[in-house]
């Protein structure tokens, strides 16, 4: 139902009641900051006019048409849905093609919030919620400066010579590099590294006499937003442990585990097997010592 207006006429009893309360609201908050009738306009009192009207026309949309209520409700969702479907140089078109200025805000704050990685390049939005590790097995690992020194990288396997006697001695490092994304920085973090066996066990060191505790290692940092970045970018942060001498009980396939805030994980397995004898055998028809040149 349709209700036409003609100046200051209006056809409804209810509706001049409602009009006489804004007016008398109005009076209420001029009267409150010292803005009465007799004073002139101000920029202050032009606000307050503005956003009383605004309010009572939203209270008579929904007054007037219930639906109202209910796509307020799914707004949120809607718009939840839109940010995570459409590329990022058409979620403000939506705001502005539906008339919406406040939905064009809203979505261009979430974007905002949820964004970890902005590529200027593309000009598109990359959400990014969880750090990335990488890490690789080493001899050795330093970390300076934020800069990672690896010696001896990429081990698989660690030989033992024939006729050792457990426990096995191993010299092992791990070699961290953790990516941090914008929204995760200026927080504290902390990376965890344990040491299983093929079951999932945790392996077990002598810690004092008469005791032992599982391997496990502890790294704490916290990233900041030096002025010389971007607003998005990424950091990167090079961590190092090192166990020389880490007795192991048993030959055997064993995994480090390297998690960064209790998840995350990334899994670096490798062996402890006895060193095996080289043999070079010669191809038919040749004799000799290896070294030789045939004549």
């Amino acid at each position: 139902m349709f209700r036409h207006y003609t100046g200051d006429t209006v056809d409804d009893e209810s509706d001049q009641r409602g009009i006489r309360g804004v007016r008398r609201a109005k009076r209420a908050v001029s009267a409150e900051y010292g803005l009465l009738a007799g004073t002139p306009p101000s920029a202050l009192r032009r606000l307050v006019s503005m956003i009383i009207t605004l309010c009572w026309v939203e209270i008579r949309k929904i007054r007037h048409d219930r639906t109202e209520l209910y796509t307020r409700a799914i707004q949120p969702t809607l718009w939840r849905y839109l940010l995570i479907r459409l590329p990022t140089n058409l979620w403000l078109d939506v705001g502005v093609l539906t008339g919406s200025t406040a939905a064009a805000i809203t979505v261009a704050s979430m974007s905002y919030r949820n964004t970890s990685k902005w590529s200027h390049v593309r000009g598109n939005m990359q959400i990014r919620e969880k750090m990335q590790i990488d890490a690789i097995l080493c001899n050795h690992a330093e970390a300076v400066n934020n800069l990672l020194y690896i010696s001896g990288g990429g081990i698989g396997a660690t030989l033992v010579p024939p006729g050792t006697n457990p426990p096995y001695i191993v010299n092992l490092g791990i070699g961290i590099m953790v990516t941090v994304p914008w929204n995760l920085t200026n927080q504290q973090h902390e990376v965890e590294i344990q040491l299983v066996t093929e079951d999932g066990q945790p392996v077990l060191v002598p810690s004092a006499p008469g005791s032992t505790q599982p391997v496990h290692v502890r790294l704490a940092f916290n990233v900041g937003r030096p002025p010389t970045i971007t607003i998005g970018d990424d950091q990167q942060v090079c961590l190092a442990a090192n166990m020389p001498g880490l007795p192991v009980v048993a030959l055997g396939k064993y995994e480090f585990i390297v998690r960064i805030d209790g998840n995350n994980e990334r899994r670096l397995p490798f062996r402890v097997q006895l060193m095996v004898g080289t043999q070079v055998v010669l191809g038919p028809g040749a004799s000799g010592s290896i070294g030789q040149r045939p004549s």
